[in-house]
């Protein structure tokens, strides 16, 4: 099928939310016969169809998930669109404040997959995102042509939108991190320890080990290896630990340069990175990637000792140092 008769992300989007919100639905003659026909064509693939009466879609399972594809227009072409069952990336126990954050960590996950794929994500209500691919056709048989390519286009959706989460909620804690500390209606006075209100520290890191990657994330010299100056671009860590109980924690790291200068994102910020990780099990023994930091100049990254230190939240947790040769 023609790449013209897929709608752009903005407009996708407005029709797979409009299309979920909508009250009980009557179709049109034109929408009738690629019902029908939509489902005829499903019982030759093995599938079992049903009709949804809230919106008439026609409801399908593959693999266990739920699928359905609705339909849009007066004439041809028709409007059809695939939806796949969603995501839910808050839970009862989340706290208002809690709940504001994974949408905010959830809308820049959702606009990451909606830019780089094929099918385009939207939040809805209940704290759940949701999949679809909206696909113009002039006849039932020509949207059949494509659908199991259109399908398709739903693998590994669900992973795709993890691995943006994940990368998203570190790039919103800093961001919350930078303009905390550039907050000018606070005044600092730092004081030392009183006893009995020393921060509880329930991380301990074991091991350390950093590699160098391109901008993309691309692997350019794997963990444990020399890291050579000509190579160096961007330093990330990976930190083995343990905690005293589950849950989410912030890592912040202090990355010094030879002159004892601490490497920072943004003027006013106190660390070079910050990342928060999850923690499954109290006790159990974690690998977590930090967020990466550096430069695609060349030459940038002189040879020697690097001091880095980590931190949970603002409590000093390990020392070590980074060797350029």
């Amino acid at each position: 099928m023609n790449k013209a008769r897929f709608f752009l992300a903005a407009v996708a989007l407005f029709v797979c939310g409009s299309m979920g919100a909508q009250k009980k639905a009557t179709l049109n003659d034109v929408q009738k016969k690629a019902q029908q026909s939509l489902i005829e064509y499903l019982r030759t693939k093995h599938y079992s169809p049903t009709i949804d009466t809230q919106d008439q879609s026609v409801c399908f399972k593959k693999n266990d998930l739920l699928f359905w594809v609705t339909f849009e227009g007066n004439t041809a072409p028709l409007l059809y669109t695939i939806h796949r069952e969603g995501i839910k990336f808050t839970t009862d126990k989340d706290g208002k404040e809690k709940v504001s954050r994974k949408r905010e960590v959830a809308q820049m996950a959702a606009n990451e997959v909606t830019a780089r794929r094929t099918v385009k994500a939207f939040l809805s209500r209940g704290g759940r995102v949701e999949f679809c691919l909206p696909v113009y056709a002039a006849t039932p048989e020509e949207f059949q042509n494509v659908f199991e390519r259109s399908l398709a286009a739903f693998n590994d959706i669900k992973k795709t939108f993890d691995d943006y989460y994940k990368k998203s909620r570190n790039v919103i804690d800093s961001i919350h991190s930078y303009w905390y500390d550039l907050d000018t209606t606070s005044v600092v006075l730092e004081q030392k320890n009183v006893p009995g209100t020393v921060e509880a520290k329930n991380l301990k890191i074991s091991g350390i080990s950093v590699r160098v990657v391109n901008a993309d994330g691309s692997v350019v010299s794997d963990y444990d290896k020399a890291i050579r100056r000509g190579q160096c671009r961007f330093l990330q860590e990976k930190v083995t630990l343990t905690s005293a109980k589950d849950g989410a924690f912030k890592i912040g790291v202090k990355l010094y340069n030879k002159d004892g200068k601490l490497f920072v994102p943004h003027k006013g910020t106190r660390f070079t990175t910050v990342t928060t990780i999850d923690v499954p099990k109290a006790g159990k023994v974690v690998e977590a990637e930090l967020l990466k930091f550096g430069t695609d100049e060349e030459d940038y990254w002189k040879a020697g000792e690097y001091k880095i230190e980590f931190y949970e939240d603002d409590t000093l947790i390990y020392t070590d140092a980074i060797n350029i040769l």
